[in-house]
């Protein structure tokens, strides 16, 4: 349809590139990016502390890995599916980057489409819960009492039993605890 309006080629190939160009500045995003020049936001020991304390009633997961890290990598997929899974009110999901390079961090964050809250260690974390590799994940349960700092990947299928066993264990407390509140 173009062509008829700008016979000549090369007049028509660059009024499109620019009107292509126009667009692409100006046009928004069709969907939420992370931008890959956002490194994550730094973490330290009483902050990482403080967050768990913030979450009462709640089990918090503290996912320790690496972007250049391939068992870290294979397991965030399983943890960004147990997210959606399991509701806010019950799971509270950190990551905590061990990374190095912020560029590479933020390029791995950007694209690894993360829906949970993403810090980058600063260097009193890691010996918090004795990290001595990764991944490395640590449990705390619903009364904010650590039942769990390990290394090694975790699959989500376990992940799930796990979950849901501590889950139906609170409920269970939590019935026991209204029941003796009432007597």
């Amino acid at each position: 349809m173009l062509h008829h309006l700008f016979p000549f080629r090369p007049v028509r190939t660059a009024l499109l590139c620019l009107v292509t160009a126009i667009a692409c500045l100006i046009a928004p995003p069709l969907s939420p990016v992370a931008h890959a020049d956002q490194t994550p936001p730094s973490i330290a020991r009483e902050a990482l502390l403080e967050m768990v304390r913030a979450n009462p009633g709640k089990i918090v997961f503290i996912n320790f890995f690496a972007s250049w890290c391939p068992p870290c990598r294979e397991e965030i997929p399983e943890l960004v599916a147990i997210r959606k899974e399991y509701p806010e009110t019950a799971l509270a999901l950190i990551g905590v980057a061990l990374d190095e390079n912020a560029a590479q961090l933020a390029s791995f964050t950007a694209s690894a489409g993360f829906n949970y809250p993403v810090y980058r260690a600063e260097a009193d974390v890691p010996a918090l819960y004795g990290v001595m590799s990764i991944p490395h994940n640590v449990v705390y349960d619903t009364r904010g009492r650590l039942v769990v700092s390990q290394a090694g990947m975790v699959d989500a299928a376990s992940l799930r039993v796990f979950l849901d066993a501590a889950l139906a264990e609170a409920a269970k407390g939590a019935a026991g605890d209204a029941g003796g509140a009432t007597k």
